[in-house]
């Protein structure tokens, strides 16, 4: 995966923080990604953004809930 865009680093650590997450660097990607996304993404789509080492497809699914 590659590292998620500066920009918005600051900015998705504020709003995992907010909500009582934990600042991941998988989270940090999942949110990258997302907001970078021209189309709605399935989950399977996500995932193959991210590396398979990342972020494992339960704490995928958990964390796009």
């Amino acid at each position: 995966m590659e590292k998620p865009c500066q920009q918005h680093i600051k900015e998705s650590s504020q709003q995992l923080r907010h909500n009582g997450l934990k600042v991941t660097f998988a989270r940090l990607g999942l949110l990258d990604i997302m907001k970078h996304a021209k189309k709605p993404l399935s989950v399977k789509g996500i995932a193959q953004r991210l590396e398979p080492a990342d972020i494992d497809i339960v704490t995928l699914y958990r964390n796009v809930e």
